[in-house]
């Protein structure tokens, strides 16, 4: 219990600090319209929480985030399996992949901007954010299972079922589950940042676009704040998820 209260007093005393740097930051260049002051982040961030629409935009934008995620996840499950099986669809995916990872992210949502429309933009760029992640780690996995097991697997006649179930999954999920909380983080940066280049409606990436469009410094460093506090909410789950997956396999 000691322990506990001492980690929490000093994640207090860092934020404090770092609060404390940001308010000298914002009195020496004494202009709120470029660094506000920390009183006027805040205020400005309880003013948009308070909004009708806060929820909705919130929401909306957690969807298309969510969405392109799995699908994401999904697409690229699916095509290592199919890689795993057949070697000329991993010579034709692999390049796709390598382009979607070494692309800059704003290249690619001007790209999607002209193709998909801005609408789509941020569900496409978060899916083709997850994409080569979760590629990489399957065929990761797949390479990683122990050849030793597979033919003891095949002298004692397994059913592919019961082989997928006893050696196959694990080792898959060793190599997913850390890829899915890496690409759930950068589903959602990318997905916001596409929101913000596209002006996608009922959206946090709008919300912080209008404010720099409009010069409100304050309201735009505090939809800031609200997109890491959200960044950070998320990832705490997808982790709190994957732990308990990790024990219920006994992966850890």
């Amino acid at each position: 219990m000691r322990a506990k209260i001492l980690k929490l007093l000093t994640q207090i005393s860092v934020i404090a600090f770092w609060l404390g740097i940001w308010e000298i930051i914002a009195i020496l260049y004494d202009n709120n319209n470029i660094i506000p002051t920390v009183e006027s982040t805040f205020l400005a961030l309880f003013e948009s929480i308070w909004d009708t629409n806060f929820i909705k935009t919130v929401l909306f934008s957690l969807l298309r985030v969510l969405l392109g995620f799995l699908l994401g996840t999904l697409l690229s499950a699916s095509l290592a399996v199919a890689a795993s099986k057949i070697d000329f669809i991993k010579t034709i995916v692999a390049p796709i992949m390598t382009v979607a990872k070494s692309t800059p992210v704003v290249a690619i949502i001007m790209i999607l901007w002209l193709v998909v429309g801005g609408r789509n933009v941020p569900v496409v760029i978060a899916m083709l954010m997850v994409m080569p992640i979760i590629w990489q780690n399957l065929i990761d996995g797949y390479g990683a299972i122990d050849k030793n097991l597979s033919e003891i697997c095949s002298v004692y006649n397994f059913s592919f079922m019961k082989r997928f179930r006893l050696l196959i999954l694990p080792t898959l999920m060793r190599f997913l589950l850390p890829g899915l909380v890496t690409a759930s983080g950068l589903a959602f940066k990318s997905g916001i940042a596409a929101e913000i280049i596209s002006l996608t409606k009922s959206s946090i990436g709008k919300e912080i676009a209008d404010a720099k469009t409009l010069y409100e410094r304050p309201r735009m460093f505090a939809w800031v704040i609200i997109v890491i506090l959200l960044s950070l909410v998320l990832e705490l789950i997808i982790k709190n998820l994957v732990r308990r997956i990790e024990r219920k396999w006994h992966l850890s």
